[in-house]
């Protein structure tokens, strides 16, 4: 019996890249005969022709492409905005420029059915991440030193959308957000599922960085830094009553 899953790729400027990152999608939907899987492509008031090019490889390969618009609010809306429309059990979180490859997919799904959200991992013993510029690996650093600091879970990557979730689960966890900062959603969101006892699994991966008009400029990092840093605290005030929880701390499980 097929997985009903559902592919929801937020986009934001991407037509130097989308096209080829669908062409390997599909591919990988026809060697693995899941041609009933539908795409979302959440867009998020791209600028440039990423709507144009996705509408024409839908129109040109005849594939399930549901593409949903929204003013450009930021990447993790966009997913919230494509889980909501989604019709399927799982929704399967992947990057516009598939930093994280097909042959994962195979691997993610093959854990459906025994946790409530599956997360890609860039920061376990057995992964690694290529190209990525050195001030983006100290953010990277500080984000997840403070992390560890403040929080008790098991969580090698709270920040990475590269996810397989529960859609009903999701919209459990998602109702309400402390936290003011888009990015930092993501964040809060895998604490919300440990903080309603929902199985999470992480899986190692290599992580291929590209650079792209999402990611953060050496002249904007140091507020970054602090925003996230603000914003980490708003979720640490939220959940700092679940520290003695050990069903909470101990939620992890790794492959």
């Amino acid at each position: 019996m097929k997985p009903n899953f559902s592919f929801i790729i937020p986009v934001y400027n991407e037509q130097n890249r989308i096209a080829g990152s669908l062409n390997k999608i599909l591919q990988w939907i026809k060697e693995n005969n899941f041609l009933d899987v539908n795409l979302i492509i959440v867009n998020d008031g791209s600028l440039d022709k990423t709507k144009d090019i996705v509408q024409n490889f839908k129109h040109t390969n005849k594939i399930n492409i549901e593409i949903i618009d929204q003013e450009h609010i930021g990447q993790f809306q966009a997913i919230l905005n494509g889980i909501y429309n989604c019709k399927s059990k799982y929704g399967f979180i992947l990057e516009a420029d598939l930093s994280a490859g097909t042959e994962y997919f195979n691997i993610m799904l093959k854990h459906l059915d025994s946790a409530d959200v599956i997360c890609g991992t860039r920061y376990s013993n057995q992964s690694k991440i290529y190209n990525k510029p050195i001030y983006r690996d100290i953010i990277s650093k500080i984000f997840n030193f403070l992390f560890r600091i403040m929080f008790k879970i098991q969580i090698t990557d709270p920040q990475f959308s590269f996810r397989v979730y529960n859609v009903e689960k999701f919209k459990l966890c998602s109702k309400e957000f402390i936290c003011q900062n888009d990015g930092m959603k993501s964040t809060e969101l895998i604490l919300n599922f440990a903080a309603m006892n929902f199985s999470i699994k992480e899986i190692p991966l290599n992580y291929n960085f590209i650079e792209s008009t999402r990611n953060i400029s050496k002249s904007s990092a140091l507020k970054v830094v602090l925003d996230c840093a603000y914003n980490m605290f708003l979720i640490w005030s939220k959940f700092r009553k679940n520290y003695n929880d050990s069903n909470y701390i101990n939620k992890v499980t790794r492959f």
